[in-house]
Parts: C-alpha cells; sequence; structure tokens
C-alpha cells in the first residue's frame, strides 16, 4: 500500500549488505525502494562481497508484484442551457481511495475555455477550482470582450455525490452532469490524466485523460494554437481524429505504450508543421536518464588530444566502463584511426586510473552493457607477453563527481580518430537515482572528414530536457588558442538530422538552462553554437563541424541534463 519502503537484510558474518533492483518498475537509493506507479514484477538483490577475512556471501535475489492502482475516471459534456448545445467535453480523473483529483476540460469551439484543474473534494464532496487555460493568451480569440472579461475569472463549480457528477462553469453559465457508473473504475493501465511534453525543440505541452472505455480527451498547444478533442483508443491502442480550430483542420494522431507506460501524440498543423509529444500519467514516476555517452575526434600529437568530461550524480558511487577505442573503429569503414590509444582518468588534476591496451576478461562486461566488441590481436601473431588488444578499456567505480578521460597515443607521435565511451556499468541503470549527467568533450574539428561527435543514450520512460552546445569562440576566454571560429551544430537521431544550429543568438532560455546546469556563459553575440531540446528515448549523436566546412581549429561539445 506504500510507493517507498525499505529493503532490510544481514549476514551472518556482520558486514553491510548492498541492494539491487534487477528489473521492474522501481527505484533504488541506498536500501529505499521507490515504486514508479506502475505494475510488473521487481526483482531484488541482496548482496554481500566479502572483505580480507570473509568470503563474499552468495547472492539472494526475490522477486514481488506491484498491481496497478485503481483510477476513476468521469466524462462529462458541457451544456449551454440557452441553446441546449455542447461547448465542451470534461474530464475528472480520481484515484479510488482519494479525495484529489484532476480536472480537464476541452473546447473545440472556445480555445480560451480549454484547460485543467486541480480538485480536492470537501467532505459533501463538492469542489470550487479555478481553471489554468492552456496558454490561452496566445489563442486566435474570436469572442467579445464581455465574455473575455468572464474568461479571466473562469472557476468551475461542482460536487461529486450519490453516483451523480454535475455542476457548473461560473462567468458563462455552462453547466456539466453525468451518472457515475461502477464501469469508471479502472485498473487498466492505459486508464488516466497524462501530461505530455513537446519533443525536440517543441516547447508546448499536452494533456490527456484515458478513460476504461478507451475515450481520449486531448488537448495540446502547437505553436500559437491550442487545440483538442474527444476520440477513443482502438484495439491497439492507438487514435487518430481531427480537430477544427479557428486556425483550420489539425490532424491529431497518438497511442498508449505498453510496458513503458508511456502515451505519444503527433499534431499536424494546417500547413503541414508538425509537433510531437510523449508523456506519462500523473503519479507515474520518471525513470529518464542518460546511461551512454561517447565522443569521437580526430587526435593529434602534442596537446591535440580527446579530452571527454563526465559527472557522477548522486550520493552513491556509480560503477562504468570507460573505452578509448582506435583500431576497432576500422569495423565502421574509418580508415585513419588512432593505431595505439591510451586512457586516462582524472578527478581534477589527479590521475585516479589508466589503461593501454583492454583485458580480455573485460569482454563478458561490454558485451553486458551492449558496447561493441573491440578488436583483438589474433594469438598466432602475438607473442607470449604482447596486449590481446590495442583499444584501451577499464571498468571502475567512481564516487559522485566531475572526471575527465584524456585520449592519447602514448608515444606521443601517433595519430588519426578515437573515440572515448563512458558507460553506466550498473546492473540495471534505470533504477538508480545517481547517474551520468552530463558529458563535455573537446578535439582537434577540421573539414570534411575531422567532425567532433558526442554520442548519448536517453533511458526510461519520459522525454528528457538537454541543453546541447558547441563552443569554439568561447574557448578563447579560458586561454585556448586556435579555436574553431565558425562552429555548427546539429542532432542527429539514426541518420535523420532533427535540429541544427550556427549562433545562439543571446538566446534567453540557452542562458537560463545554462545557468541551471552550472555551464559557463557564452559571451554575448558569438558565434558558438547551442539548443535546448527534449528527447524522447533513444540514441542520438550531436556534431560540430565548420559552418562553412574550411576552417580548423578547437571546439568543445557539451551535453547537459536540464533540471
Amino acid at each position: 500500500n506504500s510507493s517507498s519502503f525499505a529493503l532490510r537484510a544481514t549476514a551472518s558474518s556482520g558486514l553491510p549488505v548492498s541492494f539491487a533492483v534487477l528489473s521492474g518498475p522501481a527505484l533504488l537509493q541506498g536500501n529505499i525502494i521507490d515504486l514508479t506507479g506502475a505494475s510488473g514484477v521487481v526483482r531484488v538483490r541482496a548482496s554481500q562481497s566479502g572483505d580480507a577475512t570473509y568470503a563474499a556471501a552468495p547472492d539472494v535475489d526475490l522477486a514481488f508484484t506491484v498491481s496497478q492502482g485503481a483510477t476513476q475516471v468521469i466524462f462529462s459534456k458541457v451544456i449551454n442551457p440557452a441553446t441546449n448545445a455542447t461547448e465542451a467535453n470534461l474530464a475528472l480523473v480520481l484515484p479510488v481511495n482519494t479525495r484529489r483529483g484532476t480536472l480537464l476540460i476541452v473546447s473545440d469551439l472556445n480555445p480560451n475555455l480549454n484547460g485543467i484543474a486541480e480538485i480536492q473534494l470537501g467532505s459533501s464532496g463538492s469542489f470550487t477550482n479555478a481553471i489554468s487555460p492552456l496558454n490561452a493568451a496566445i489563442a486566435v480569440d474570436p469572442l467579445s470582450a464581455s465574455l473575455q472579461a468572464a474568461l479571466l475569472t473562469l472557476t468551475i463549480n461542482g460536487a461529486l455525490l450519490d453516483y451523480t457528477f454535475s455542476g457548473t462553469v461560473a462567468g458563462l453559465g455552462f453547466v456539466f452532469q453525468s451518472e457515475v457508473l461502477a464501469s469508471a473504475t479502472s485498473t487498466n493501465p492505459s486508464v488516466g490524466f497524462y501530461r505530455l511534453a513537446g519533443l525536440v525543440e517543441n516547447p508546448g505541452l499536452a494533456y490527456t485523460v484515458i478513460g476504461p472505455s478507451g475515450d481520449v480527451l486531448l488537448i495540446a498547444q502547437a505553436g500559437t494554437v491550442v487545440t483538442g478533442g474527444l476520440t477513443t483508443l482502438k484495439a491497439d491502442r492507438s487514435f487518430a481524429f481531427n480537430a477544427y480550430p479557428f486556425a483550420g483542420k489539425v490532424a491529431i494522431q497518438g497511442g498508449f505504450q505498453v510496458g513503458t507506460n508511456a502515451l505519444t501524440a503527433t499534431l499536424k498543423l494546417p500547413n503541414a508543421t508538425s509537433y510531437d509529444y510523449a508523456g506519462l500519467s500523473i503519479g507515474t514516476k520518471r525513470t529518464d536518464r542518460l546511461i551512454n555517452l561517447s565522443s569521437r575526434a580526430k587526435v593529434g600529437t602534442g596537446e591535440s588530444i580527446l579530452i571527454a568530461g563526465f559527472v557522477v550524480s548522486g550520493a552513491d558511487p556509480k560503477k562504468v566502463l570507460i573505452r578509448a577505442v582506435g583500431p576497432a573503429l576500422g569495423a565502421f569503414g574509418l580508415a585513419d584511426t588512432l593505431p595505439n590509444p591510451a586512457i586516462k582518468i582524472f578527478q581534477g588534476e589527479r590521475l585516479i586510473a589508466e589503461n593501454d591496451d583492454w583485458n580480455r576478461t573485460d569482454a563478458a562486461e561490454m558485451a553486458r552493457v551492449g558496447a561493441f566488441a573491440l578488436t583483438s590481436v589474433p594469438s598466432e601473431s602475438r607473442s607470449a607477453t604482447e596486449a590481446f588488444g590495442k583499444d584501451a578499456a577499464l571498468i571502475t567505480t567512481l564516487d559522485p563527481g566531475a572526471y575527465t578521460a584524456q585520449i592519447a597515443d602514448p608515444s606521443g607521435t601517433g595519430t588519426g580518430v578515437a573515440l572515448a565511451e563512458i558507460y553506466d556499468a550498473s546492473i540495471n541503470p534505470n533504477a538508480d537515482y545517481q547517474r551520468l549527467v552530463n558529458i563535455s568533450s573537446r578535439g582537434l574539428v577540421t573539414p570534411d572528414d575531422g567532425v567532433l561527435i558526442g554520442g548519448f543514450v536517453v533511458t526510461g520512460n519520459y522525454p528528457k530536457t538537454l541543453l546541447i552546445r558547441g563552443v569554439g569562440p568561447g574557448l578563447s576566454n579560458f586561454g585556448v588558442t586556435g579555436v574553431l571560429p565558425d562552429p555548427s551544430l546539429t542532432i542527429y537521431q539514426d541518420r535523420k538530422a532533427i535540429a541544427t544550429n550556427e549562433g545562439w543568438a543571446n538566446s534567453a532560455a540557452i542562458a537560463t538552462a545554462a545557468s541551471q546546469t552550472g555551464a559557463f556563459a557564452l559571451p554575448s553575440g558569438s558565434k558558438d553554437a547551442a539548443v535546448l531540446i527534449t528527447l524522447a528515448p533513444g540514441a542520438y549523436t550531436a556534431q560540430i563541424k565548420s559552418a562553412k566546412n574550411v576552417s580548423s581549429g578547437v571546439a568543445l561539445i557539451e551535453i547537459y541534463e536540464v533540471p
């Protein structure tokens, strides 16, 4: 009956026992389990690793089932008594055994009537709540001044009493009343109230209610258009309908994703512009995070090394796999690779770990986290003392903090393209509160193939907002010479470019995000590039090159998780 509880275990040695969530809808911090709100089987492991006196104890696994809580959803039409016309559709979502819920009202006739309200039922079942309009101020408004004045104080008065849900929209005189059926309560995972974030560079929001019978009430902001409507889920849990706001026909489609319990939606405006959204039901905890980070650049001699910075957040240590890949890139068609990369991990100026040639004993762990196989030297061509492979890799556990990985040829003479990779090597990264929160990679950018590439994976059940920057001129303030004068930043999903920038243009939103994440301020009016972007779970790359494809210089690519 609780969403959070403590795990306890003891070992006969008296040594402390650690815990890990192997799978299922739960998060773990220390010994505290925090259920996400979704249903499923949670598998937990208790481990005691031993010490100089005691051997490690066998792991103990435990599984338990989490069931979806029951939710009551009530739909009703909002009627104008003067004309008996339907002015809007309304839905109330109320978790069973609670008296606090969420109300959504959607009108395809009056965009300023669209909005949401958090309601609290009184002892008699009544409530009075003001509507929070969905950016009504930007909606095209054909309404009269007197009606606009009424909308400024729009309030819903209602009651849930004796199996009836009824009330009025104050200021307009509209009324609603519907019978509360037993079928209004359900444990179906798709039933509930959803908040959806706009994806990529869409700053809009969408709200959706799904009922036990498959009714779907949706409202969304897309640019200057606020629109929505009522439809039903199909057998495959998708939906599609047309809305007709004052801007013209808007095609709306989406669906519920079994497994993640996420909801997606796409709006296509009359001018063919599309807006995408994704989100979760209220009450489901977000598990979005970055799990794998990488950067690729050309490594030269002297100071032209590849430097990758990253941050481990939270309060607990994090197990990571860090690799410096050169020869193994040949399998992907790259010819000019760094023949013998070495990796050094620094915390501040302190060297804490290093590796020149990877160890075959780490191959299984690399495969477990999804890393591609490294190149090995054939046994018949390798002496008894020769390294197993010329790429570098190490597995270590790091305390929370900021680190840098430096990739170079150990002799100082080799050059070529190298890849730095940082993998979250926890048993189940989605269940850990502490995580990798950003990466910054500095390298040399040259025309044509000499791009600086940062790769990352967003995982979990909710979109993640990121600040991604390509810094060239801004590095001059830190004493860096030979900087790339005209960085161009492009974000890719697979091979499709989804966002690009060649000058951050003093964006207030980007400056605020930089302040929130601790990123250094970019010079006003500089040609540094930056985007503020919200991405659904998936794999992405960010690439920096010369905007004119003729310049060379040092550049910095940064990927920050925005709070």
